[in-house]
């Protein structure tokens, strides 16, 4: 947003409760309630998204991420997931916290755990 008020530019990441991260060169990173993390350029031009889904998994619920930037160039993000399995009356929930390249979202590291 504008210091007028004026919106400068939208992006498409559904619904958020994320707050945004924005480097030294004005790059914008969000994350939505999808389990997504976007990056998008000052002029609102998505550069990369990051999607983190466990393997073998049906009807996934992704908890939103709020993005924090690394001294070293990176950004975290971190969030849990959660599967209803049919029928059984379970819940299975991995906590995960991803380490991603802010030039590219390319994943460095990654780790979960299940609750």
């Amino acid at each position: 947003m504008l210091a007028t008020g004026m919106i400068k530019w939208n992006g498409d990441i559904g619904a958020s409760d994320s707050v945004p991260a924005v480097d030294g060169a004005g790059n914008v990173y969000v994350g939505s309630t999808r389990g997504i993390v976007y990056s998008y350029t000052t002029a609102g031009r998505q550069r990369w998204n990051y999607s983190y889904t466990p393997a073998n998994t049906t009807n996934w619920k992704r908890a939103n991420t709020s993005p924090a930037l690394g001294s070293d160039g990176s950004v975290y993000a971190s969030g849990c997931a959660s599967d209803q399995p049919g029928g059984r009356g379970e819940v299975t929930c991995w906590g995960w916290l991803a380490k991603l390249n802010a030039s590219t979202g390319e994943l460095s590291r990654c780790c979960c755990c299940y609750l």
